[in-house]
């Protein structure tokens, strides 16, 4: 009797069980066998395809996420810029990446965009650089509001304060001024010099102006403040001097001896000069 009230209890459970399980398959009752596993593997396969259509969105998102990356590192490696200083007694040698050679003097920085140069040839240059150009497309030296522009030729370019100065050497040099757009050429020999908003009158210069290059600096006619600036530059020292402001200089120094330097400057000025320290020097007049 147990026993058939046992068999009994368990008909019950496994009825309730697939009726449980035709729920989950939304198949009616009364189906046909093969009519349940028809439902059965409808449902295996819509399961399928949508995981399929999930893990193909999947990847499109990867892949385009990817190609955006790569964009964007193409990107800033292309417009990259390279930047070359020179600190104070120091001079600086930059090949460019066609060959072309810049020599900076002290205290300057030439600036230029190494993987873009096969589309334009154009640096940046605060302080001085003495450029040798290989000859090619245009070649452009940007100085805040002047821009000197030549194909192959060897020049000098001075940009400091609101001064800028261009001599020509070998071939031709064109400068203009960005924003008017005044522009004249100069030849061998020849060089120009703005102080202000325009450029200056034509000059004729010598090989002195770049004597730089070689550790010699001439001056005509300086504010006595510009040649100490120079040897600041070149030595790595700081000058001061009370009663100098109204003075000018004409000769040159050599780069090679500070004290020598010195001597050179101070003598036809009447100066003494007295080292502070190793990186301080204090001038006086004579009276």
């Amino acid at each position: 009797m147990n026993h058939e009230r046992s068999n009994i209890e368990d008909r019950h459970r496994l009825d309730k069980q697939t009726e449980m399980l035709l729920k989950q398959l939304d198949v009616p009752k009364k189906r046909s066998k093969n009519e349940v596993w028809k439902a059965l593997n409808s449902s295996i396969a819509s399961q399928s395809q949508t995981k399929r259509r999930w893990l193909t969105q999947r990847t499109t998102w990867a892949i385009a996420a990817s190609f955006a990356v790569l964009l964007t590192i193409g990107s800033l490696v292309l417009t990259h810029t390279t930047h070359v200083i020179s600190k104070k007694g120091e001079h600086v040698a930059v090949v460019l990446p066609d060959g072309s050679n810049v020599l900076l003097n002290s205290e300057s920085q030439l600036s230029y965009q190494k993987y873009m140069w096969w589309r334009k040839r154009e640096v940046t240059l605060r302080g001085e650089g003495f450029f040798k150009v290989m000859k090619g497309r245009r070649f452009e030296v940007r100085t805040g509001k002047y821009v000197t522009a030549v194909l192959g030729t060897s020049f000098n370019v001075f940009a400091r304060n609101n001064e800028v100065r261009v001599c020509c050497f070998t071939g031709k040099v064109g400068v203009r001024e960005v924003t008017s757009g005044n522009h004249m050429v100069l030849t061998p020999g020849r060089g120009v010099t703005s102080r202000g908003n325009s450029l200056g009158n034509v000059e004729t210069i010598s090989e002195k102006q770049k004597g730089w290059t070689k550790g010699e600096f001439y001056f005509s006619d300086a504010p006595l403040k510009d040649v100490f600036a120079e040897i600041e530059r070149q030595f790595n020292v700081t000058l001061s001097c009370t009663g100098c402001e109204n003075r000018r200089y004409s000769g040159y120094f050599s780069g090679k001896s500070l004290n020598q330097a010195l001597e050179l400057v101070c003598v036809p000025m009447q100066l003494e000069f007295r080292m502070v320290s190793d990186v301080e020097v204090v001038l006086t007049p004579i009276n």
